[in-house]
């Protein structure tokens, strides 16, 4: 990564507190091998709480959500997130599941990606690239559009 994505901002959403401490020292040490220091990253235990923290801090890109969780799933979260929030967040989808139902359902309402449990570390990494790399291409055009208007 060039570094162009100003401020990366990450809420990942899991009921399971174990997986959420897990995932956080996951991507501290991917951005800290990556030498970006321009990072934050939430946490929330439920979609209640993750809604809460998107309607205060409109620059979050990028979600990291369980898809099963108690209360308001993880789909019906990303479907929030896609049709009422309409602000291109990239939504990475997680689940314990190997279903593909999930995985087209994710995919339908607005995934970017999705992974499933246990997943190596050189998977989320890849992850990461991609949907970062994903978000500097559209800043790129934006800035170009908005440069040609």
């Amino acid at each position: 990564m060039d570094g162009t994505v100003k401020t990366n901002e990450i809420l990942i959403v899991d009921d399971n507190e174990s997986l959420l401490t897990a995932l956080n020292r996951l991507l501290s040490a991917y951005f800290k091998e990556r030498d970006v220091h321009n990072y934050k990253i939430l946490t929330a235990t439920s979609a209640d709480e993750a809604v809460t923290i998107l309607e205060k801090n409109t620059s979050i890109p990028i979600v990291i959500s369980d898809i099963m969780m108690p209360g308001i799933d993880g789909l019906d979260f990303l479907r929030y997130i896609t049709h009422d929030l309409r602000r291109g967040i990239q939504v990475v989808m997680i689940t314990g599941q190997s279903n593909m139902g999930k995985a087209v359902d994710s995919f339908r309402n607005g995934a970017a990606e999705y992974i499933t449990k246990p997943f190596d570390v050189s998977t989320l990494y890849e992850i990461m690239d991609r949907t970062l790399a994903r978000l500097e291409n559209w800043a790129k055009i934006i800035k170009g559009a908005v440069g040609s208007a």
